[in-house]
């Protein structure tokens, strides 16, 4: 027979190992999936990188300086990608004086066209670019990690979330993560 004490020692055990395992909150501000693939952390600074945008131009990390940054990698194969843009395009028209979307495609180059086409249907006005060799996503997530991917950067160039899922749940986090990050 099991004693009270014991089994009482192993509930709080429990119900410790799970509410730390699903969820890792900062201060209700901060976000990050603790097993993920990512290669940068909460409060970091932006990694600075330069990428080219489908139009050719070349962005860098001090275009988005003051102003709160959703950076999402996407890939044309990815069939979450296209939603989560929707969701994250809702966020920025709310918060649109203060966010800024910078959408990335890893795609390599001969799927670089299936990309243009998945975005030619939508009016977001969002920053879209390639990394077709994962460049700039590896200053972020090891090479071939999981897509969708969303990083949230604040007006101050710290990193205050990582999302490597698509989901209602983390639209609601990163929804909440942008509107503290706006108004401080």
């Amino acid at each position: 027979m099991i004693s009270i004490r014991y089994a009482t020692m192993v509930a709080i055990g429990l119900v410790a190992h799970i509410a730390m395992g699903q969820t890792t909150h900062y201060d209700d501000v901060l976000w990050r999936d603790m097993n993920a693939g990512f290669v940068v952390d909460i409060e970091e600074d932006i990694p600075a990188f330069e990428v080219e945008t489908l139009d050719g131009d070349v962005l860098d990390t001090d275009v988005f300086a003051g102003q709160v940054l959703l950076i999402q990698f996407v890939a044309s194969w990815c069939p979450y990608s296209g939603d989560q843009m929707a969701a994250l395009e809702k966020i920025r028209k709310r918060y649109e004086k203060h966010v800024n979307v910078l959408v990335v495609s890893v795609d390599d180059r001969k799927d670089q066209e299936a990309f243009r086409e998945k975005i030619s249907g939508v009016d977001y006005p969002f920053y879209y670019a390639f990394d077709p060799d994962e460049r700039v996503f590896k200053l972020f997530a090891q090479s071939h990690s999981t897509l969708p991917r969303v990083i949230i950067v604040n007006k101050k160039g710290k990193i205050v979330g990582l999302f490597d899922e698509h989901s209602r749940r983390m639209v609601r986090i990163i929804r909440r993560i942008t509107k503290k990050s706006v108004w401080g």
